[in-house]
C-alpha cells in the first residue's frame, strides 16, 4: 500500500504545522544528496519528503489532501462492507442497531446544526456541525453545511475546504460542486507571505503611532490645555486612537473572530439581536456598564465569546496603562476612559474585518 504524507514524515495527521516543519528539516538534514552515504537512495527520500512537506505546510492543500485520505478510507471501508455481505444473518443484525443508532444520532446533530445556521447562530452551527462530524466523518452534509457556515462567515479557505471534502464524499451532487465553484471563481488567490508580511507590516506601523502617542502623553500631560474637566485633548487622542490600532490588530491578527457573528445575538422568535451596536453605544456613556450588560445578556443567552472578552479586556488594559501616565486626574481616567476607548477598540475591530488579508 502507498504511504501517506504523514507516514513519508514520520508525524501523526493530527500533527501541527510548527511540527510539520521540524520533522521537515530533520529530514533535510538526513537524505540531502549533499550529505547522505547514499546518494541515489537520499534523492529519492528527499524528492519524497519535500513533497509531502509541500502539500502539509499549506492549510488549502492539507485540507483538500485530507479530504482525499477521508475519500479513500470511505472507498476502503465499503469494500469491507461488500465483503462481509456473507456473514451470517445473526452477526449482522448484532451490528446494525449501532449504526443505525449513530445516523439518527448524526441527522439530529445536523438538523440542529442548520437551524442555528439560518438563525444566524454561526458558533453554535460550527460546533454541532464539527460534532457530527466526528460521529460521521464521511458525511458530506456535515461538511457541506459547515462550508455554507464558513462562507456565510466569509472564511473562504476553510469554506473551500469543506465543500472539496464533501464534493469528493458526494460526488453526484451538482449543488455542491456549484457551490465550490463559485466561492473559487470569486475568491482571489493571496500568497501566504506576502499575507502574513501585510499583517506583521501593518500591526508594526499602528502600533508604532500608539506607543508615539502614549509617549506624547507621558513626557508632560499638563503641558497641553484641559478640554473637558481635567482631561486634554491629547488624551483623548490616546484613548480613542490606541484603541482603534488595539482593536485592529486583535482582528488582524487573527485573536479575535468577525464581528458580525460575535456581537449578534438571536431572539427567542430567530430575528438578529444587534447587542454590539447597543453595546457600542451604551459604553460611550458608561463602559463599565456595557460590560455588565454583555455579561448579563450572555448569560441569558447561555453563551460567552472569547472575542468579546478579549475586547473588554483590552479596553480595561489601556484604561489601566493611561490612568498611569496621565498623572492630573488618574481616578477620571479608570472611571470614565473606557467610554473613549471601547468604541475605538470597536471601530478597529470593524476596519480590521474588512480589509483583513483572506488566505485565498
Amino acid at each position: 500500500m502507498e504511504r501517506t504524507y504523514y507516514e513519508i514524515l514520520g508525524v501523526p495527521q493530527t500533527a501541527s504545522t510548527e511540527v510539520i516543519k521540524k520533522r521537515y528539516r530533520q529530514l533535510v538534514l538526513k537524505y540531502h544528496p549533499d550529505v547522505a552515504k547514499d546518494k541515489l537512495g537520499a534523492k529519492a527520500a528527499f524528492l519524497e519528503a519535500s513533497e509531502a512537506y509541500k502539500t502539509l505546510v499549506n492549510k488549502n492543500k492539507r485540507d483538500i489532501y485530507d479530504a482525499t485520505l477521508i475519500t479513500q478510507g470511505f472507498r476502503a471501508n465499503t469494500s469491507e462492507a461488500t465483503s462481509r455481505r456473507g456473514r451470517p444473518q445473526a452477526e449482522q443484525q448484532r451490528q446494525r442497531p449501532s449504526s443505525v443508532n449513530t445516523t439518527a444520532e448524526v441527522l439530529r446533530i445536523l438538523a440542529e446544526a442548520q437551524t442555528a445556521y439560518i438563525e444566524h447562530r454561526y458558533a453554535l452551527a460550527t460546533d454541532k456541525c464539527l460534532q457530527a462530524q466526528r460521529l460521521d466523518p464521511h458525511s458530506a452534509k456535515a461538511h457541506d453545511l459547515l462550508g455554507d457556515v464558513y462562507k456565510a462567515q466569509g472564511r473562504n479557505q476553510e469554506a473551500i475546504a469543506m465543500y472539496t471534502i464533501a464534493a469528493q464524499l458526494d460526488p453526484r451532487s451538482s449543488l455542491i460542486r456549484a457551490k465550490l465553484n463559485r466561492l473559487i471563481d470569486k475568491t482571489p488567490y493571496v500568497v501566504d507571505q506576502r499575507d502574513s508580511m501585510l499583517r506583521t507590516g501593518a500591526n508594526i506601523i499602528l502600533a508604532a503611532i500608539g506607543i508615539f502617542l502614549f509617549g506624547l502623553l507621558a513626557i508632560d500631560p499638563r503641558r497641553f490645555p484641559p478640554v473637558i474637566g481635567s482631561w486634554n485633548w491629547m488624551l483623548i487622542m490616546v484613548l480613542l486612537t490606541d484603541g482603534v490600532v488595539i482593536g485592529f490588530i486583535l482582528s488582524m491578527s487573527d485573536k479575535v473572530r468577525l464581528m458580525d457573528e460575535e456581537w449578534t445575538f438571536m431572539s427567542g422568535s430567530g430575528a438578529a439581536f444587534p447587542v454590539g451596536i447597543l453595546l457600542g453605544f451604551l459604553s460611550i456613556v458608561f463602559f463599565y456598564v456595557a460590560a455588565a450588560g454583555y455579561v448579563v445578556v450572555s448569560l441569558f443567552e447561555g453563551s460567552f465569546s472569547a472575542s468579546v472578552i478579549k475586547a473588554f479586556l483590552a479596553t480595561f488594559a489601556l484604561v489601566c496603562l493611561t490612568a498611569i501616565i496621565y498623572i492630573p486626574d488618574r481616578q477620571s481616567v479608570m472611571l470614565f476612559g473606557g467610554n473613549v476607548a471601547f468604541p475605538g477598540v470597536l471601530f478597529g475591530w470593524m476596519v480590521g474585518d474588512v480589509i483583513r488579508p483572506r488566505p485565498w
